[in-house]
């Protein structure tokens, strides 16, 4: 039936025939043969005088409703608000936001749980406004003002990306990945001969094999105090952003950079960061302070130098030097810790001696 109407009538969207089919009502297919051409008339009517997608829906399940039971002499069902009221006189609590509430309870994920109107629209029915970046290649490829020159040697098409995984639009993944290039394992579609023009762009973004910051407006080359300051005080005013840091500069970062937002639960201004080969979960902002405190401490006001901090064996002339008090309290602090990504991390951060001698200037 789908087809058919398909066939005789191309201006009817395929969301229209989806949402009516959906129903998977038993009128439709007995009523379809004879008057098919009745289903195409009221489906078409419904397009034509609703503007938005929630009202043509309605619409068209509303009328092919009637239609049905009109044709199968069957009353309509009357309205349900006198029951509706009954199911709600009990009052319940919810599960999530724990206030008790006098409405239709509807069933959560978790066995067993019940959760209130609210909760439930904003945890499953919450839709994304605008563009949405799951993967570092569309945020940098967004964000990047001025577009490297990619070689095309034939027209875009629809395809997979090898990189993504994703259907886009795409060119030849010859003209971007060389014979040499190594790195198959981290190719999301490996067997693709494809690559989306978003990832072509951004890996022909020289920028993007250095240190850097993206978010859907901006892409920012590593500055030390900047990304010192994200680190402590959180990114600010990006609903979507990446980190990836890095001193080799051979690595493409976009492939190992993970995209942190609010609709994925992270509704804080903190998220994961690449560090190196290193996921370093900075999520916590307090600790992420008191980590960076404690150390900055030790490597300015006690001369603990960095690399000591980094492999903890310290020499003796250096405990000799700060005190063997003030190295067993570091040391008993950082043993369990310095292994950490996010001690690691802390530690590439302090401030360069070159810095605290123009500071104390």
């Amino acid at each position: 039936m789908y087809f058919r109407i398909k066939q005789y009538c191309n201006i009817i969207p395929d969301y229209a025939l989806y949402f009516t089919f959906a129903k998977r009502k038993s009128e439709w297919h007995f009523i379809y043969p004879k008057f098919w051409k009745d289903l195409l008339q009221i489906i078409a009517l419904c397009i034509f005088e609703n503007d938005t997608l929630k009202k043509r829906n309605n619409a068209i399940g509303k009328e092919l409703y009637k239609f049905a039971r009109h044709v199968l002499d069957l009353p309509c069902r009357e309205n349900n608000k006198y029951h509706y009221k009954s199911i709600c006189k009990k009052i319940t609590k919810c599960w999530i936001c724990k206030k008790n509430k006098k409405e239709y309870m509807r069933q959560s994920l978790t066995p067993g749980h019940k959760i209130c109107g609210a909760c439930y629209q904003r945890i499953y029915k919450q839709k994304r406004k605008g563009v949405v970046f799951m993967n570092p290649f569309d945020l940098i490829a967004n964000a990047i003002k001025k577009y490297p020159d990619i070689y095309i040697s034939n027209k875009t098409e629809k395809g997979i990306c090898c990189v993504t995984g994703m259907e886009c639009q795409t060119i030849r993944r010859k003209d971007i990945f060389s014979a040499n290039f190594t790195n198959a394992n981290l190719l999301k579609a490996p067997d693709s001969d494809r690559i989306g023009i978003c990832a072509a762009i951004v890996l022909k973004y020289r920028p993007e094999r250095s240190s850097w910051f993206a978010n859907e407006r901006e892409f920012v080359r590593f500055d030390k105090n900047l990304f010192r300051d994200m680190f402590l005080n959180g990114i600010k005013n990006s609903k979507y952003w990446s980190i990836y840091i890095t001193t080799s500069y051979k690595k493409h970062g976009a492939f190992f950079a993970k995209v942190n937002s609010c609709s994925n639960g992270n509704r804080r201004k903190y998220g994961i960061w690449r560090f190196e080969q290193l996921d370093v979960d900075a999520s916590d902002g307090r600790k992420n302070k008191n980590w960076y405190k404690i150390i900055s401490m030790a490597y300015i006001e006690n001369e603990i130098s960095r690399k000591v901090m980094e492999t903890l064996d310290c020499p003796g002339y250096i405990i000799k030097k700060i005190g063997i008090g003030i190295w067993l309290k570091f040391h008993s602090w950082a043993k369990d810790k310095y292994q950490n990504p996010l001690y690691k991390l802390c530690c590439y951060l302090l401030p360069s001696q070159e810095d605290l001698k123009n500071e104390s200037k």
